[in-house]
This record gives C-alpha cells, sequence and structure tokens, in this order.
C-alpha cells in the first residue's frame, strides 16, 4: 500500500506530539484492603466533585451457568433490581430517584456487576441501598417471571434487525468451543423453566464477598465509609463452594451448520442490503503481543484512515463504513470485522476483505502506517480514562483479567515500544486466518447465486428461528463427524 510524502509528515509529526504530551501521564492506582469476610474495597477517592459511584463486581457470569439452566446468571442479574430489603421494585427504584441517583445490575461472561451513582452528601443512604440489594434482594417470585417474559420477548425479536442476526450469529461461532459458548442464554424454553429458587439458589452459591471487589469512587470521607461498610456487610458470609464448580462447561454448536463451514448466511428476505461479518480466533489477552496488535488492529480498521476504510470504502466505494475490533475474556478471544454492502457487491466485499488480510499477513505494511496507529491509539487513549470513573472501571477490568498492578499505566509506553517488527510479528502469529468464518445476514435467495459465481458452492442458510437452537454436547461424548 502506497502512502503520500504529505501523509508521512503527518504520521510522523503526530506521533511526536502525542509522544511527548503523554509521555509522563500517570494514571491514579486504588488503595486497596480486604475485609475479614474476604469483600475486597478499591479507594479511589477525589474531593474535587460533590459525586459518588459504588461499584460492586461479583467474579460470577453466564459461564457460570448450570447446565440445563442457560440465563440463570442473567436472571439473577436482572432481579437485582427489583427489589430489596423492604422495598419492592416500585419503592427501590423511587428511592433512588428520591435522591437524585441511579441503580444498575447487569452480567457478562466473568462477572456480575452492580452500580450506583449519586451525590457524596447522600452516600449512607446509598450505601444501605447498596447493601441492600447484596444482602437482602427480594427475589420475588412475579418480578422474576415478569423479566422473564420481557427477555423472552427480545430474543422473540432477534431476527427484526440483520445487524443483530450477524453479529449474534458472529459470536456464538467464535465461541462453540469456549467456556462461553452458551451465551447468556441460548434456549428460551429453558429460560422459561428457570424459577425463583434457582435464582436464590445461585445468588447464594455465587454471590459470595471473597469473589467481590466494592470500588468508592469520588468524595468522601474514607473512615466513616468504611466503617459503614463494615458493619452493613458483616453478615455477608463465605459459603463453600458448589458442587460441580470446577466442571468444564458443555460446547454448543449450531445444529444445521457443519463444523467445518465457513461461510454461512442467515436469511432475511426482503433486504437490499447485506450484513457482513469476519471473524477468527486470536491470541489470548495475557499474550506478550497484546499491544503490538492492538496497533494492527487499530491499522486494520479502527480509525477512518485504516487499511479497510481507505480500500473498501474510499477506493471501492463497497461500503459506507467498515471496522474491525478485538474481543477479550478471560477463555476467549477474537477479532472480527463488520460492514454492510449492497446485496450485488456482497461477494466483491468478501474477497477485498481476504486480500487486504492476506496481505498484512504477508507484512505488507508500511512504518507510516504503524506509526499512525500508534498515534491514533495514544492520543485516544486519555479521553478513555479522562473521568476518575472511566480509570476506576479500567482498573477493574485489568483486575477482573489479572493483568497486574503495572496495567493502567502500562499502555502508552507499551504502545510506544511497537514498531513496524512486532506489528507484523504480532499479525503473523494472530491472524490465523485458517480458522475465519464469515457470516453475511440478508436474503439468501439472491446471496447464495451471487456467492456461487465466486466460488462459494453449498452455501449453509439459516433462519433467525435456528439460531436459538442448539445441542448442548457433553465434552466427554466423542464429536459426530
Amino acid at each position: 500500500m502506497k502512502m503520500s510524502n504529505a501523509l508521512r509528515i503527518v504520521a510522523a509529526v503526530s506521533l511526536g506530539l502525542t509522544t511527548s504530551v503523554f509521555a509522563d501521564l500517570r494514571l491514579p492506582s486504588p488503595e486497596l484492603e480486604t475485609l475479614p469476610n474476604g469483600l475486597q474495597i478499591a479507594w479511589f477517592l477525589d474531593q474535587k466533585l460533590p459525586v459518588i459511584d459504588l461499584g460492586l463486581l461479583v467474579k460470577t457470569g453466564t459461564r457460570e451457568d448450570p447446565i440445563g439452566k442457560s440465563g440463570l446468571a442473567l436472571l439473577t442479574a436482572s432481579a437485582l433490581e427489583r427489589g430489596a430489603g423492604t422495598r419492592n421494585q416500585l419503592e427501590f427504584s423511587r428511592a433512588f430517584e428520591n435522591l437524585g441517583g441511579s441503580f444498575s445490575a447487569s452480567v457478562d461472561e466473568d462477572a456480575i456487576s452492580i452500580a450506583i451513582h449519586g451525590l457524596s452528601t447522600d452516600t449512607p443512604q446509598l450505601l444501605d441501598l447498596l447493601a441492600d440489594s447484596v444482602l437482602l434482594p427480594k427475589f420475588d417470585d412475579a418480578e422474576i417471571q415478569r423479566v422473564k417474559e420481557q427477555e423472552k420477548e427480545k430474543w422473540e425479536h432477534l431476527g427484526d434487525s440483520a445487524e443483530s442476526l450477524a453479529s449474534f450469529t458472529m459470536a456464538r461461532w467464535m465461541s462453540r468451543t469456549s467456556p462461553y459458548a452458551r451465551g447468556s442464554l441460548y434456549s428460551i424454553p429453558e429460560w422459561m423453566g428457570l424459577s425463583g429458587n434457582d435464582v436464590r439458589s445461585f445468588y447464594q452459591a455465587r454471590m459470595t464477598p471473597d469473589q467481590a471487589i466494592l470500588m468508592v469512587v469520588g468524595r468522601g470521607d474514607r473512615a466513616s465509609i468504611r466503617a459503614q461498610i463494615a458493619k452493613r456487610f458483616a453478615d455477608w458470609k463465605k459459603v463453600p463452594a458448589p458442587a460441580g464448580a470446577s466442571k468444564k462447561a458443555a460446547s454448543l454448536e449450531y445444529p444445521k451448520i457443519d463444523r467445518d463451514a465457513k461461510l454461512v448466511v442467515v436469511d432475511r428476505p426482503g433486504l437490499p442490503q447485506a450484513q457482513v461479518r469476519f471473524g477468527f480466533p486470536i491470541p489470548s489477552i495475557y499474550s506478550k503481543n497484546r499491544y503490538a496488535l492492538a496497533v494492527s488492529n487499530a491499522l486494520l480498521g479502527e480509525y477512518f484512515n485504516s487499511r479497510l476504510n481507505s480500500v473498501i470504502r474510499d477506493e471501492l466505494g463497497l461500503a459506507y463504513g467498515v471496522g474491525s475490533s478485538l474481543s477479550y475474556a478471560k477463555e476467549l478471544s477474537y477479532l472480527t470485522i463488520a460492514s454492510a454492502t449492497a446485496l450485488q457487491h456482497t461477494p466483491i466485499l468478501i474477497r477485498e476483505v481476504q486480500k487486504i488480510l492476506d496481505s498484512l499477513k504477508r507484512g505488507e505494511l508500511l512504518d507510516e502506517e504503524v506509526q499512525t496507529s500508534k498515534s491514533f491509539l495514544i492520543g485516544g487513549y486519555p479521553m478513555s480514562v479522562s473521568t476518575l470513573g472511566a480509570v476506576a472501571s479500567r482498573w477493574l477490568a485489568g483486575n477482573v483479567y489479572g493483568l497486574g498492578p503495572d496495567f493502567l499505566n502500562e499502555y502508552i509506553p507499551e504502545v510506544q515500544k511497537v514498531d513496524r517488527k512486532r506489528a507484523i510479528d504480532a499479525i503473523q502469529e494472530a491472524f490465523r486466518l485458517d480458522q475465519m468464518k464469515i457470516v453475511i445476514a440478508g436474503d439468501a435467495s439472491k446471496i447464495a447465486p451471487l456467492l456461487a459465481k465466486f466460488g462459494w458452492k453449498n452455501v449453509k442458510v439459516l433462519r433467525a428461528p435456528d439460531l436459538m437452537d442448539f445441542r448442548e454436547l457433553d465434552s466427554r461424548a466423542p464429536r459426530r463427524r
């Protein structure tokens, strides 16, 4: 790929500016302490603004769903918002509204999180509400049923969006052989079969203080806040690990896709466009080449003049936009490319993206591209941690993944170290193009013949309902060929 002299100058100057401006950037690390019950507290105190954020993370996520009870972690997290202590769901919500605060609970593959925001003058009341939500959740059967019905309706409309269909299918395909294969849920009948007793059992077994971190972010007096935390959370006790906790999660596979398939089409009749996704596994977040891969991915498709955008959008006019991203969990890592194009251009888009990936795999990248990518990442990093809450969130992610005490402040120095050779080495290691999968969401009756002309024979076609129809595989049983 050629680069003009002007762009070479811009790349060199911009990297020099970002390097000098941010060379001395140091982000604050929290002060840590652990209570007798194992609850860890991370203090990010700052007296500048009269606000407080309380964040509780418990290291148990959707990957811990028992076999046959997919969605239980999601249901538990959702039920935490539906009343606690002496308050029902409406009263619990109003308690935060009366303080001008907010409460939310969420779950991902590895953790359940509770987030509270409000004025620092209301910290005692907010801490009481947090303690109620953690120690005294209502788990009312009627509210749990309401959550189930609402989530069921969401999944029934999965097929309404081609973009959602493509992204969902790719995520499931990438995670097929990992502990995350079941996702937040995969079977509507299984989801609807979950009970209040299931939620209460999961909560008692998994929501334990020795697996939890409480972050205190913002203005406050540490001694008084600590005293209230110690008092309110003293009754939160450790419990023995649940039976079968170490059992490897079953893997899943789409019942209508051959294991060796490279491309599938999710049928959305009548659409004039196609949503296209590419994905392949990459080394874990613990790889020594993690930062070099970040530079390489930015070069590939993170910014306006990235390789994908320059070719697919600017030169060929195949799409309004195209981008790449890295996805990391503890035991799952993959790179995805996302774009949309007119139906008739679908096979051309696929061919051109493959050519770009092959070119990078051959080491065909310029020093100036690497420098521009580094400038983009280094220049954007301070914006991503421009508030204390953002710093705390990033620290928490590093803590969950066990990335070490220097995680917050190593980003810029490590990105600065990346040169063309390191970028190429990272691409050689990470771009496992022989394992790449392609998902297209669009009108299969029109897309399949176009693909056939470009050599894609026997294209596998799915319907939206097929995406929630999985067979759970016992990892000990031989897999069918």
